[in-house]
């Protein structure tokens, strides 16, 4: 029986969470930044209720790490939490870190998968064992995961060292489960590809990081143009050797009115040489 307070699925899914999102992270000399937007939908495409303002980039405690999370936000919740309390300062290398941030992602899917199948496991032992049993199990649990607390993530960390930055920016997301560096930069949801075409056009290995901000400003800035499903307020992260933490919103909206005040300028230019 469906319960009512809860929304599924024309095909039965239960939906907990559908986040219309854009994060990116950019990797420069002497740092790195996350950016998103703040616009998620929860429900689903039948039946959508638009929620704005929602935060997608967390700081972590005791290490200087920003992870933008795209999916499911009581998963995202667990990711960070867990991450918290087991990531403690004693960890100094970004490979080390790496590893086990890699190690929890698997440990909470690992642990929802297994929460699925003991829940079916009676069940099946009270009927006959035959392959279309294993395989509709298999699929009910394939189903749960990748619908209720599917997720896709970029985060950065940074150590120094020797007078010297180790600077890491990674993807993971629970339909692999294995972590992949990204350099010198990636996005993931609505309008990644968009945006992934914009930075491919700007992009220059020599940047610091303040025109790296500027950079996830306007992208993200131009993507809500064209995107739906990207909106409400820009939100960007830094991490430099002097400090981790996000800029303010006044920070980020009088960047952006500068950059499209910029781009108006440019446009207008543009038109004068060709139509005067």
């Amino acid at each position: 029986m469906y319960n009512k307070n809860v929304r599924y699925s024309k095909s039965g899914y239960k939906l907990e969470w559908n986040p219309m999102t854009l994060i990116l992270g950019i990797k420069c000399k002497d740092g790195f930044v996350i950016g998103a937007d703040s616009k998620s939908i929860e429900g689903d495409n039948y039946n959508p209720i638009k929620m704005l303002n929602c935060e997608k980039i967390s700081k972590l405690q005791n290490h200087n790490c920003l992870i933008g999370i795209a999916g499911n936000g009581h998963y995202a919740k667990r990711i960070i939490d867990k991450l918290n309390k087991e990531t403690k300062k004693n960890i100094k290398e970004v490979d080390e870190f790496n590893r086990k941030f890699t190690e929890i992602i698997r440990e909470i899917y690992n642990e929802d998968f297994r929460d699925d199948y003991m829940k079916f496991r009676d069940g099946f032992n009270s009927v006959e064992q035959n392959k279309d049993i294993v395989n509709a199990m298999a699929q009910i649990v394939y189903n749960k995961i990748n619908f209720n607390i599917g997720f896709e993530l970029i985060y950065g960390v940074l150590y120094k060292s020797s007078n010297k930055l180790n600077i890491s920016l990674n993807k993971i997301s629970s339909s692999d489960r294995y972590l992949t560096p990204v350099e010198p930069y990636w996005s993931i949801g609505s309008g990644s590809i968009f945006a992934r075409y914009i930075l491919n056009h700007i992009w220059n290995s020599h940047i610091a990081i303040s025109r790296a901000i500027n950079i996830a400003i306007y992208v993200i800035e131009q993507v809500k143009i064209i995107s739906d499903d990207v909106g409400g307020q820009t939100r960007i992260a830094i991490s430099t050797s002097q400090k981790t933490d996000f800029l303010s919103n006044e920070q980020v909206n009088e960047i952006a009115l500068k950059l499209e005040n910029d781009d108006k300028k440019s446009l207008d230019f543009l038109k004068k040489i060709y139509y005067e």
